[in-house]
């Protein structure tokens, strides 16, 4: 992932985040959402999740 003129969170191990999908529209997860996704081990998420954001991940 490109840096990002953001002071975006670090991830420690143990941490659990949880990211809404809001409408379910792609283009409407937050930066901070989208940073959460690219940088997690694990990822549970359940059948209202879109394949974009999953993509995304």
């Amino acid at each position: 992932m490109d840096k990002l003129p953001l002071d975006l969170p670090n991830f420690e191990p143990g941490w659990v985040w949880l990211v809404g999908g809001g409408p379910g529209d792609a283009g409407l997860l937050t930066l901070y959402g989208l940073h959460a996704l690219r940088s997690a081990d694990v990822l549970i998420y359940d059948a209202l999740v879109g394949e974009d954001i999953l993509k995304m991940a």
